[in-house]
This record gives structure tokens, C-alpha cells and sequence, in this order.
């Protein structure tokens, strides 16, 4: 059996289960694997994608034990508001036009602080974007993983083609 270098002593259904917490139970198990089925792909892409971004791996971590769940998501910045963008479009709680103008929102207040705001509101709008560039990917993941088209939400959004195919790992 996998273990997680983040959970080493839970399947990657039970780390999904425990994400979801007091619902966990009550998620049917086609929404666990498909939260498990986006979370190992989110794992590939931000593995392959943000390399710039990666921190390094926790002490212990290395060990060479057979196959990891989710090892991306200790050790990449963002792959946890992925991982949560994902889940939360798999159960329903946004969509991507939803998650879109979230990280469009951010942008936009990231824009004004830099033009005109006070020192201190710069860092956090800047999280702010980056966490909902983060989600959003997630959510873009997770819908183009289950049949839903995304690009013409993407393109509404601003988005180009090069930077939707970098973002869902396309």
C-alpha cells in the first residue's frame, strides 16, 4: 500500500476523506477518487510546472519507499490551494467562471495596491492573487479532468492558450 510523505501513515483516500472532514463520511466514493484522481494530477503539474516555486523537500521526506501520495503537496508553495480549488469543484462548491473571477478579483485589488496603496497592503493582495491563481488552476484541473470545457471560460477571463495549456499541465 501508498503512503503519503505528508500522511505516511494514510491511503490517499483518507487523506481526501480527512480534507473533506465532518463530510468525509458522507462524500460518496466517486467524489474521493475523483478528488483523488485531480489531486495526483495537480501533484504532476505543479511537479513539472513550478519548479521556480518549489521549497525544499522536509527533512526525512526523501526516503526511498515506493510511490507517494501527493509529495508535491509539502513542497510546492500553491499546490494546496489547488488541491483545494479541485475538491471544491468536484463537490460542487464553485465553478470555474466562479473560481475565474475570484483570481480576476484579486488581480485587480493586487493592481491597485501596487498603483496607489500603502506598503503594507502589497504583500497581501499579492498572496491574495496567488491564491486564487492557485485555486483556480485547481478548479480548471478538475473540470477539464471530468469532460468540462475550459478554454472558453479561460478566454473570457483573459487567459491565453499558452498559459491555460501551462496551467492545467497541457
Amino acid at each position: 500500500m501508498n503512503r503519503s510523505i505528508a500522511f505516511p501513515e494514510r491511503t490517499a483516500e483518507e487523506v481526501v476523506r480527512a480534507w473533506l472532514g465532518p463530510v468525509g463520511s458522507q462524500t460518496c466514493e466517486q467524489d474521493v477518487q475523483a478528488i483523488v484522481a485531480a489531486w495526483e494530477r495537480i501533484d504532476q503539474v505543479y511537479a513539472r510546472t513550478d519548479g521556480d516555486r518549489q521549497e525544499p523537500v522536509p527533512a526525512g521526506a526523501e526516503a526511498d519507499d515506493g510511490p507517494h501520495y501527493f509529495p508535491v503537496f509539502r513542497s510546492v508553495p500553491g499546490a494546496g490551494e489547488a488541491m483545494d480549488g479541485a475538491g471544491m469543484w468536484i463537490l460542487g462548491d464553485i465553478t470555474v467562471e466562479e473560481a475565474l473571477r475570484d483570481w480576476q478579483e484579486a488581480c485587480r485589488r493586487l493592481a491597485q495596491a501596487e498603483s496607489g496603496g500603502s506598503a503594507g497592503s502589497v504583500g497581501p493582495a499579492r498572496r491574495r492573487a496567488v491564491q486564487a491563481e492557485d485555486q483556480v488552476r485547481g478548479v480548471m484541473i478538475a473540470a477539464q479532468m471530468n469532460g468540462e470545457g475550459v478554454a472558453q471560460a479561460a478566454q473570457q477571463a483573459g487567459l491565453d492558450r499558452a498559459t491555460l495549456d501551462r496551467w492545467i499541465g497541457r
